[in-house]
């Protein structure tokens, strides 16, 4: 095992309390206090809940990267370093990376409270003035970090919006281009789960990179997901057998209608921010910083959300 240079980072910045100091990280500084999770791809073995013993900070620790050859580790180290340089409320600190050969072991701020897909499930339908929060933070974060360090995040979904028991949304497992080992490896579960929240102009035949207005159609279908308490175009992914196919979603998604917020006339500010996100041509959508300024989003200065008791009610 070899200590990652990479881990080491600037100090916090004056009163960032997610934003502990960052030393060289080795395995023998952590006491591992129990697993979160096992990885659902080959590349991401498990998460665990870590105590880092120098500076007592408790972490979540997502051990990945198994199985890809060395010079494709290296250049999701690089990718990491990256990552590791973000400095936003709206993302999800990632603390230091080393080496757990053969893996790569990511240290990362805890999200206590999950995913937004864990709260859903638990909770069910969410409040609008909830789900503008969440909005808000996913928005804040998409223009962070592409004018901050030119990421398009690209893989916006649920299971990788987190909350924390103060309320904070961030978006966590940043950077497509980390994103792409973690896809090489995906099962057919999982390829459903990233081609859900995929805009139109991505399930076209001609290979099409995500943009910020490709994470802005994903933002549209999550909302209308967190207000419904549950995935709103499940009909176009099966084949009849309960499997999901490609060829169905993509005939769907340029031929039927966008979903809508039910039911209509529920709160016309919101379905108006939701209608603008499913614009089916990119050219008419707009941009996260566009969407910053809409109405809607606008109305959390006048109608702020408790999201701290919010978070702490579950």
């Amino acid at each position: 095992m070899t200590s990652y240079p990479g881990s080491h980072g600037p100090p916090p910045e004056p009163g960032a309390e997610s934003q502990p100091p960052r030393p060289a990280f080795k395995l023998q500084d952590f006491i591992i206090l129990k697993t979160l999770g096992q990885g659902s791809t080959r590349y991401v073995s498990a998460t665990r809940l870590v105590k880092h013993k120098p500076t007592k900070t408790i972490m979540a620790m997502k051990v990945c990267a198994y199985g890809i050859r060395r010079h494709e580790r290296q250049e999701l180290l690089n990718d990491l370093v990256s990552m590791h340089t973000c400095r936003s409320e709206y993302v999800v600190s990632i603390y230091g990376v080393f080496y757990q050969n053969p893996d790569v072991a990511i240290c990362m701020e805890l999200m206590d409270k999950g995913s937004m897909r864990q709260i859903v499930e638990a909770t069910g339908p969410l409040d609008l003035g909830v789900i503008r929060t969440v909005a808000f933070s996913i928005l804040s974060g998409l223009v962070y970090l592409y004018d901050a360090h030119g990421i398009v995040y690209g893989d916006l979904k649920p299971t990788n919006i987190l909350c924390n028991s103060k309320g904070e949304i961030k978006l966590g497992d940043f950077s497509h281009s980390m994103s792409r080992w973690i896809e090489e490896g995906i099962t057919a579960s999982d390829e459903g789960a990233f081609l859900y929240y995929m805009s139109p102009e991505r399930t076209s035949l001609e290979h099409v990179s995500p943009t910020l207005k490709s994470d802005v159609w994903s933002l549209g279908i999550i909302a209308i997901e967190l207000a419904h308490g549950e995935y709103p175009m499940s009909q176009y992914h099966t084949d009849g057998n309960n499997g999901i196919t490609f060829l169905n979603f993509a005939i769907a998604i340029s031929t039927k209608a966008a979903p809508k917020l039910l039911p209509e006339g529920r709160d016309p500010s919101a379905e108006a921010f939701i209608d603008a996100c499913l614009l089916k041509d990119p050219n008419t959508r707009p941009l996260p910083n566009e969407l910053l300024t809409h109405e809607w989003i606008e109305r959390s200065k006048d109608y702020n959300t408790d999201m701290e008791a919010w978070a702490n009610s579950f």
